[in-house]
């Protein structure tokens, strides 16, 4: 149905057309946005947050390897 919209065929049914009514709205909703340019200095500030998120992750998964190394030296501990 979307394939057909977006070719500009008609619809095939009244189902579909009863379907394709509020894909019709949205497309023309987002057709008639207007063009704005995002802030001066998105992209530093993108990268700047890529690279935080990227350093609180290895932070967490180093945490998590240090848990489960104790936990099997644990494990060990009190199966030995």
């Amino acid at each position: 149905m979307i394939d057909r919209l977006d070719a500009g065929l008609p619809a095939r049914s009244d189902r579909e057309a009863a379907t394709r009514t509020p894909y019709e709205r949205l497309f023309t909703w987002i057709r008639e946005l207007e063009d704005i340019s995002p802030p001066p200095g998105w992209e530093e500030r993108a990268a700047a947050a890529r690279r935080a998120w990227g350093r609180r992750r290895q932070r967490f998964a180093g945490l998590v390897v240090l848990a489960i190394a104790g936990a099997a030296a644990a494990i060990v501990a009190l199966v030995w």
